[in-house]
């Protein structure tokens, strides 16, 4: 029985709703200075392996990898590469190759499997994406440590700036 759009529409803004109430009660179950603790790390390598195999079970779902959510796993790589560099941008890269390469069928009911050539060349994506998020990130940083001391330290003399 098709749905009508109006009726589509409230369905979606129900879920929304829903979705956006969970995630305000988990996190009000954080704590506040949750960056600066020590077990933000923990959390966040946590919370990325959670979304890796959120993507994978996804993508499972679904049908398989011949379906478009297999790019889905683009945003825990960005991420790790945002959080901890290029070193963390490859390795959840890597780890989204192997959740979505030899351990992902191409159709989920038929249980083919993929080609070699198909993760592999996903997995190039996806590490490669991981690398530059992580080098673009590093980058970032080091210029505002730049700007900093700029703002600090008159950049022709190496004398403090009157303040």
């Amino acid at each position: 029985m098709p749905v009508d759009g109006n009726r589509q529409s409230r369905l979606f803004r129900a879920r929304a709703a829903r979705w956006s109430r969970r995630l305000a009660d988990a996190a009000a179950l954080l704590p506040e200075n949750l960056p600066d603790s020590k077990l933000f790390p923990l959390f966040m390598v946590s919370l990325l392996a959670a979304l890796a195999v959120a993507v994978y079970e996804l993508v499972y779902a679904t049908g398989g990898i011949k379906y478009v959510y297999s790019h889905s796993m683009y945003f825990p790589i960005l991420l790790a590469g945002f959080l901890y560099g290029v070193p963390g941008g490859a390795l959840m890269g890597l780890l989204g190759t192997i959740l979505l390469g030899p351990f992902m069928p191409i159709d989920t009911v038929t249980h083919e499997s993929q080609p070699l050539l198909n993760w592999i060349y996903r997995g190039i994506f996806f590490v490669s994406t991981g690398i530059l998020a992580g080098y673009g990130t590093a980058t970032l940083r080091k210029r505002m440590v730049d700007i900093r001391e700029l703002a600090h330290l008159d950049k022709s003399t190496g004398l403090p700036n009157r303040t």
